[in-house]
């Protein structure tokens, strides 16, 4: 089982971070060559969605430590960020692009804290190495980004004689953008049903202990 829990965490690093390295590398793409914002309108989307991140990530991670349904609210995230990546796909006019990208970015910015927290809680009580799970975040964003380039780019290799090899790209920005992150992230979000709950029974049996100890020396 704890193999299994080791293997649907490394999944999900892998998948997340993949989906949100292509998402932050190709949609000012996106933005500025199929929906034709200006420079000043993708600058307004991003600094806007960021903004509310920084407000209401920490909201976020409190109501998740005051509850301790991190298993819970990551699900939630996944959720929400794969159905507003849907939605941001059929976004046209840049108030709904910028409402969405508002949502999406609050959505996506609460699933690393609450996976990390589930991991290191996972490792500890496993012994198992954080890193040798971490890892697979840098693999899926290099996976993720350079599979989308090929996609939309294709890839030339030069050969002998000035010849080039390779193939030429067979995706439009669209599909390949948004079609892989909604993949990605519903690959994740599947697979985070099968991960294991943080178990906080042994924190407050210590802090129990704890408050039992200074109330006998009191």
């Amino acid at each position: 089982m704890k193999r299994h829990h080791r293997i649907m965490l490394q999944l999900i690093s892998f998948s997340v971070i993949g989906g949100m390295g292509i998402f932050m590398n190709y949609i000012n793409l996106y933005l500025e060559q199929v929906l034709g914002f200006t420079g000043s309108q993708i600058g307004l989307v991003s600094m806007v969605s960021m903004g509310m991140v920084i407000l209401v990530s920490p909201i976020l991670g409190y109501i998740g430590d005051l509850t301790g349904k991190h298993h819970f609210m990551l699900k939630c995230a996944l959720f929400s960020s794969l159905f507003f990546i849907a939605i941001y796909s059929t976004s046209r006019t840049f108030l709904l692009v910028l409402t969405i990208a508002v949502l999406f970015e609050v959505s996506r910015a609460c699933i690393m804290p609450f996976l990390d927290l589930i991991t290191t809680d996972f490792c500890a009580k496993t012994k198992y190495e954080f890193g040798r799970i971490r890892v697979f975040s840098s693999a899926g964003f290099m996976t993720g980004v350079t599979s989308v380039g090929f996609m939309i780019a294709g890839i030339q290799i030069p050969w002998f004689n000035g010849e080039t090899i390779g193939f030429n790209g067979f995706l439009d920005i669209r599909p390949a953008l948004f079609g892989t992150v909604v993949f990605l992230l519903g690959l994740a979000f599947t697979s985070a049903f099968f991960i294991p709950k943080p178990n906080y029974s042994h924190a407050k049996d210590s802090k129990n202990e704890a408050n039992k100890k200074e109330k006998f020396n009191r």
